[in-house]
């Protein structure tokens, strides 16, 4: 059974995952639907993470949003020295998020970067989200150079960097979850040191080749760094390896989660 107070001004707190606190905009119509009221969302993104993070690592959560993730992430690296850097480009989100790394006692094995992952460092990006929608939040459109502006939505500007930049030299890590809404292939580009310089790390990324200005690229940059490539499914046994031209044929209206690691 989930547990959930109203605090006001659009702001509750609810129970996920039956132990954490999660600090939630009550206007949003996806996420914070099942967070209220089944307490656990993406469960097959939920079970991934479970399995592959260990206590000790340190890992990243780029996308957060509500902070989901980053909350489960911080119970399974335990307190044995692991990290959790946590990215999301919102600025409301990331109030949130802080709320419920506080409540949750977390503050200390967590660093919440307030920034849109990018491909290079920027001073200015323009954001556009909704809080009915609050996981639709997205940068500029590659494609076309231009925003589209759906109905409740707003335009602000948020600042860019890559991901080597964001994330210390010396800083090894074990785990990367990205699903940033179309801006995947910026967080490929911008985070050449950290792939090239962890030999186990795995990432969990979200795959939607309508939202890149160049899928093919990108696939096949990904195969050509070597990389085992596994679609995440609902449950574990239907996990399947995939090949360049499986992903390359995918619908472009199809998104997927894929497991990256290097064999």
């Amino acid at each position: 059974m989930t547990e959930y107070a109203y605090l006001g001004e659009h702001t509750g707190i609810c129970r996920i995952l039956g132990r954490f606190h999660c600090y939630v905009d009550t206007r949003d119509r996806k996420i914070c639907s099942h967070l209220l009221t089944k307490g656990v969302w993406e469960i097959q993104n939920t079970e991934c993470m479970a399995r592959l993070i260990k206590p000790g690592m340190t890992v990243i959560d780029v996308g957060a949003n509500f902070g989901y993730f980053t909350l489960l992430m911080c119970g399974l690296i335990g307190n044995q020295g692991g990290k959790v850097y946590t990215i999301e480009a919102n600025p409301e989100l990331c109030e949130l998020i802080q709320d419920s790394l506080e409540v949750n006692g977390m503050l200390s094995k967590t660093d919440l970067i307030n920034c849109a992952v990018y491909k290079a460092q920027v001073k200015e990006l323009e954001f556009t989200f909704g809080n009915n929608k609050t996981m639709n939040g997205r940068l500029g459109d590659f494609k076309k150079n231009s925003t589209v502006i759906r109905k409740d939505e707003k335009v602000i500007k948020v600042a860019g960097n890559t991901l080597d930049n964001l994330i210390p030299d010396n800083q090894q890590i074990d785990f990367i979850k990205v699903d940033i809404e179309g801006a995947e292939e910026m967080f490929w580009y911008g985070s050449k040191r950290i792939r090239d310089s962890n030999n186990q790390l795995k990432i969990l990324m979200e795959y939607n080749p309508r939202s890149y200005s160049d899928p093919v690229k990108l696939i096949n940059h990904i195969f050509d760094q070597g990389y085992e490539v596994k679609r995440i499914n609902k449950t574990p046994e239907k996990d399947c390896i995939c090949d360049r031209d499986m992903l390359l044929n995918l619908s472009k209206n199809e998104h997927v989660m894929l497991l990256l690691s290097k064999p």
